[in-house]
């Protein structure tokens, strides 16, 4: 589903993904350095909420269409 880097992505950030789908087809179009870096900042983040905070606005600012 999220492509070759899904097997490092954090849970709470696949959890995310799935009430956010705009945010999905955002990272999707990544690349992996990009989808790197947010799934480190992901498993660096103190709380589900900080998660989904970085997961909505991934759709906002990048303009998922």
């Amino acid at each position: 589903m999220f492509g070759e880097n899904s097997y490092n992505m954090p849970l709470n950030l696949a959890m995310s993904f799935s009430s956010n789908p705009e945010a999905l087809k955002v990272f999707l179009r990544m690349s992996n350095a990009e989808q790197d870096k947010l799934m480190l900042r992901a498993s660096e983040a103190h709380s589900t909420r900080a998660v989904q905070k970085m997961v909505d606005e991934l759709s906002h600012t990048k303009g998922a269409h």
